[in-house]
């Protein structure tokens, strides 16, 4: 299998489970497309693998050369032990999960205590660290939302500029510590979880309006309906950036998962999968990629995260026509 330079882990992953035989993935038909890593992701039948290995070997000396092939780089695997070493991260083949090495998870939390300890520094510095807690995030997409405002400030630097760390920053970094004492959630993941290639097990439909919120939970049969007060809707014609429709559709969400997050935690390493059915397209794009310019929407991505570490979940979302949700937006308005 040909992994391009803009292919990522997770493609891998994602194009592995639903194979069974040999594949090549495409390559953009560009002059300067490189082949910048090679994994080779085969099952072992006959001489398919050792045919494979040399193949390999020969288009490199080919190509580069016969002094290109450095031994040093490939590793081998090996069939008594189902523990391995690839991509950076730790598989278990037999369990079907994958792991972040304790080591790099001390390195972020190393990275993070020294800029929470300093004045000023220059992006030869931050940008460390926010690669170190974008590894992380590799394994629990959901971290991305613990990072929001450093990936915004490190792009705000000049060349060769030292610059002191915003208090918003300083915050993102104090939520990511209170992440990572929580190892045994970034470790033994289902490769399932990890690819998006779960299907969801529970369907929650939410809704927002000028009156009030409504989420509905149909496997409980249960259901959450709030209404604003006087003070919040005059409160919503004056600041209407901060508290958008589409901003009190994701709170909906945030207070359906913290309410009812216990009741959807799993005891064992099977992770539920919850999916909600929000009307607002902005909202479904936030609580997907987690990451918004927007502050508010910032913390209740955290929230959601946190609802996530705290009871081994995964929240994703989906659009759905207002004429189509129709209890939860009688449930909003009643």
């Amino acid at each position: 299998m040909h992994m391009p330079a803009k292919s990522s882990t997770l493609c891998m992953v994602q194009a592995v489970l639903i194979q069974d035989s040999p594949f090549w993935i495409k390559v953009v038909s560009a002059p300067n497309t490189w082949c910048d890593d090679h994994t080779c992701v085969e099952v072992d039948t006959g001489p398919r693998c050792f045919e494979a290995n040399l193949s390999l070997r020969r288009a490199m000396s080919t190509v580069l050369g016969p002094e290109a092939i450095n031994e040093e780089t490939f590793t081998r695997c090996y069939h008594k032990s189902s523990r391995y070493f690839a991509l950076g991260l730790l598989w278990d083949t037999t369990r079907g999960c994958v792991s972040i090495p304790i080591e790099k998870i001390e390195k972020a939390r190393h990275r993070i205590h020294a800029v929470l300890n300093g004045s000023s520094f220059p992006v030869s510095v931050i940008r460390p660290v926010l690669g170190s807690l974008r590894y992380i995030a590799t394994c629990f997409p959901p971290a991305r939302a613990f990072y929001q405002n450093l990936q915004a400030f490190e792009t705000t630097f000049r060349r060769f500029e030292k610059r002191s760390v915003p208090p918003d920053v300083i915050d993102d970094l104090r939520w990511f510590l209170e992440v990572l004492p929580l190892e045994d959630k970034l470790n033994s993941i289902p490769v399932e979880y990890f690819s998006n290639a779960a299907e969801p097990s529970i369907f929650i439909y939410v809704d927002a309006s000028d009156t009030g919120l409504c989420a509905l939970e149909p496997r409980l049969k249960q259901y959450i309906r709030g209404e604003f007060s006087e003070e919040t809707r005059q409160n919503f014609s004056v600041s209407k950036a901060e508290n958008s429709i589409n901003v009190r559709d994701l709170m909906r969400a945030v207070l359906a998962a913290l309410h009812w997050g216990s009741m959807w935690a799993n005891s064992d390493r099977h992770r539920s999968h919850i999916c909600f059915y929000i009307t607002s397209t902005s909202a479904v794009s936030w609580l997907s990629k987690r990451s918004s310019s927007h502050p508010v929407v910032r913390l209740y991505n955290r929230l959601l995260s946190l609802a996530e570490f705290r009871y081994s979940l995964v929240f994703s979302a989906a659009h759905i026509p207002g004429e189509e949700n129709v209890m939860a937006d009688a449930g909003s308005r009643a």
